[in-house]
């Protein structure tokens, strides 16, 4: 780890971590008058090792000054807490230090709500909401779990496993999105040795019985490698060399992935040779490549292809000496970002300091609206996109490079692109061979899209989309689609109730201000039938002023999966070919002859058109009750009855058989069943096992075609 995090660690005191703090920071009269009011509203407050609770926010703003010696951060820093355990306020903090430090704070204070894992949920978006004007919010979120990973020790098992999953799944990816690796591989160590802490002693065992070995070997090859460079014609003080052993969660990540033991880990040991200018780097790549035998295989050069968050290094491995070394070759400014990221931009504002890619902030959303399934969906998108550490990089047409997370799919590139790129995506190459849009992409594809003239949206494909950035973007197309759809939708289904011209229609809504929500009405029974009564007054001034307004009104009409409300009386239901409806997909009715409903898929392109023709329209919906249908194939023992006690053991756990057949296989000389079964309130494990007490199970599958039922 790195110094200053062994520092942190073993400060327990207020006058070690303050000794610390101006150590590292000048103390400012704004610093020293938001130290001391953060001690005054932390007083008397201790932390559950029995430590004084002050240490912690001091500590964070020891942390972020390392970072980032902006004042205003480590004011912030100082005060992170100070809402959340006291009588103050935002206003208070905006009133006594400005309104740049009162919105650093409020972005670091929690909402709360009854529920933990709700108050999570919007407490990470509110962080991230504010992330997006102010990202050093984030650095500050990262030094204060850092602390709070360092001191996890005094916690209940529970809590130090649910901390650390978070600190692992959320905030090391943070820091990496940041390009800060020191913090990043602190929290994932930290993380690690909580949540398996004997795969943790495993490699802390070898590592440490291991050590002067490991750093011999190491050694030695920096003594190799430095002769080459001076023979190159690079003084001696226009470098450094730095040596590393591998974090231990990527060791471990490294063993799982490869099925490999520690031995065996081939990038364990690596060097960083630091030099002052870019061009250095490629002369000490190609004087260390003539002079070693370099891995090729492992060769990738950061410098002309960066990643999203601003790292910039060649990698390079060599055989040596029977094993194999890796040596990273970057420049005093690429080493800065490496290790502290978006802060480095800010502390040293270096000339080459590449600032890391924060487009994956503001595809993130948020809403004031405390609404519990937008907050927990937009957590979980947050949660992917962060979780995609890492990357593959891929080239237009033109040669122009996109960074995107590992198991990008085409469609994701062309979003990447441009939203419109996305929405019009017809066609698309990889390596000049035509290839689906879901096709997963992998670093150094070319990848060419062929735009239609005309957006057209599949919106079934948005969970197989990896970015944010194409999630959304599709979501909102499919969103407003669907609103379209159901405006035209809601206007045929009153049209054919009241028997009237659109003309007449759009007058009625507009007299009751329903222009704008009609959409709902193809999808709420409640709200058909309310906007029903709203407009039958209107309906005896064209129409037969003798019949009863009661006719309007749309009765629920009951099917094996579907209920219809119209004023209308169907025999049946049909689910038409053409799409294929699934149960729980978005569909649509349309009223046939015979008594008939015929039943499509929202976006069906045939139903569209159907739509456009003014083909009359009725509201239907899927059952709440529909049975779980499953599709078995079986054996039976060439027995007496075999058959009629399957049906009994069927009957007694209460499922019913829909529809049976059977086939004589003479090759393997048995006959087989094949059978359609349903059952409410299923589980599908546990009706698999009953089942299969009874006979021989072959195939067991859920059935969710119900237009062939």
């Amino acid at each position: 780890m790195d110094t200053i995090i062994q520092k942190i660690e073993e400060c327990r005191r207020v006058d070690e971590a303050t000794e610390l703090l101006y150590k590292i920071i000048d103390k400012t009269e704004l610093i020293e008058k938001a130290y001391k009011f953060a001690e005054k509203h932390h007083r008397g407050i201790t932390r559950k090792s029995g430590e004084d609770y002050f240490v912690h926010p001091i500590l964070v703003a020891s942390l972020t000054a390392h970072f980032n010696g902006n004042e205003a951060m480590v004011c912030s820093a100082l005060l992170h807490d100070v809402v959340e355990d006291s009588e103050c306020t935002i206003n208070d903090i905006e009133f006594q230090f400005g309104k740049k430090i009162a919105n650093l704070v409020d972005g670091l204070t929690k909402i709360y709500s009854n529920e933990k894992s709700f108050t999570a949920a919007l407490s990470f978006g509110k962080l991230l909401k504010f992330s997006k004007k102010s990202p050093e919010i984030l650095v500050i979120k990262l030094c204060d779990r850092l602390h709070n990973m360092l001191t996890l020790d005094a916690l209940p098992r529970e809590k130090q496993i649910r901390i650390a999953e978070e600190s692992l799944n959320i905030y090391a990816g943070i820091a990496h999105k940041l390009g800060i690796s020191v913090i990043k591989n602190g929290l994932e160590d930290l993380a690690f040795k909580y949540l398996q802490p004997e795969e943790y002693k495993k490699i802390d065992d070898f590592i440490n019985s291991h050590e002067q070995d490991l750093h011999l070997k190491l050694n030695h090859f920096i003594e190799r490698v430095s002769q080459y460079i001076y023979a190159s014609g690079i003084n001696k003080n226009d470098f450094f060399i730095e040596k590393r052993i591998k974090h231990y969660y990527s060791i471990f990540l490294k063993m799982q992935k490869k099925g490999i033991s520690i031995e065996e880990v081939t990038d364990l040991l690596a060097i960083r040779i630091v030099l002052k200018e870019k061009l250095d780097c490629y002369k000490v790549l190609g004087a260390l490549h003539t002079s070693m035998v370099p891995l090729i295989s492992r060769f990738k050069d950061y410098i002309a292809n960066p990643k999203d968050n601003g790292y910039q290094t060649i990698h390079t491995m060599f055989f040596f000496e029977g094993s194999i070394l890796e040596a990273q070759i970057r420049t005093i400014d690429m080493h800065r970002i490496a290790e502290h990221g978006i802060a480095a931009h800010w502390k040293y504002k270096g000339k080459d300091i590449k600032i890391p890619n924060l487009s994956w902030l503001e595809d993130i959303d948020y809403h004031n609206k405390i609404d519990e399934e937008l907050a927990f969906s937009n957590y979980k998108d947050a949660q992917q996109s962060i979780l995609a550490k890492s990357e593959i990089l891929v080239y237009s047409k033109d040669g122009e490079t996109f960074n995107l997370p590992a198991g990008s799919k085409v469609l994701d590139f062309a979003y990447n692109i441009h939203t419109e790129v996305g929405d019009r995506a017809d066609k698309a190459y990889v390596n000049k061979k035509r290839v689906s849009l879901l096709t997963p992409l992998k670093t150094g594809d070319e990848v060419r899209i062929v735009l239609s003239k005309e957006p057209h949206y599949k919106c079934s494909w948005i969970n197989d989309l990896v970015t944010i950035r194409a999630k959304k973007a599709l979501r909102q197309a499919c969103r407003n689609k669907q609103i379209e759809i159901d405006t035209k939708v809601g206007r045929a289904i009153l049209r054919e109730i009241f028997k009237i011209d659109k003309k007449t229609l759009s007058e009625w809504l507009k007299r009751e201000n329903l222009l704008d929500s009609v959409y709902k009405v193809a999808t709420n029974s409640k709200y058909l039938i309310d906007v029903v009564i709203r407009l039958k007054k209107y309906a005896p001034k064209i129409l037969n002023p003798f019949l009863s307004s009661k006719r309007f009104i749309p009765q629920k009409q009951k099917f094996t999966n579907i209920v219809v409300y119209s004023n209308q009386n169907f025999k049946n239901v049909i689910f038409d070919y053409c799409c294929h409806p699934k149960r729980g997909d978005e569909i649509i009715g349309f009223s046939k002859d015979k008594n008939e409903v015929v039943v499509h898929h929202k976006m069906c392109k045939e139903a569209q058109e159907m739509i456009d023709y003014d083909e009359p329209m009725v509201f239907v919906k899927w059952t709440k009750d529909i049975p779980d249908s499953y599709e078995i194939v079986f054996t039976l023992e060439n027995k007496v009855a075999a058959l009629s006690n399957f049906l009994k053991i069927l009957a007694i756990n209460g499922v019913n058989l829909v529809q049976i057949n059977s086939r004589t296989d003479k090759e393997v000389g048995a006959t087989f069943f094949q059978a359609l079964i349903e059952k409410r309130d299923s589980n599908f494990k546990e009706l698999k096992d009953i089942i299969a007490k009874s006979c021989k199970l072959v195939e067991f599958r859920k059935y969710e075609d119900p237009y062939k039922i």
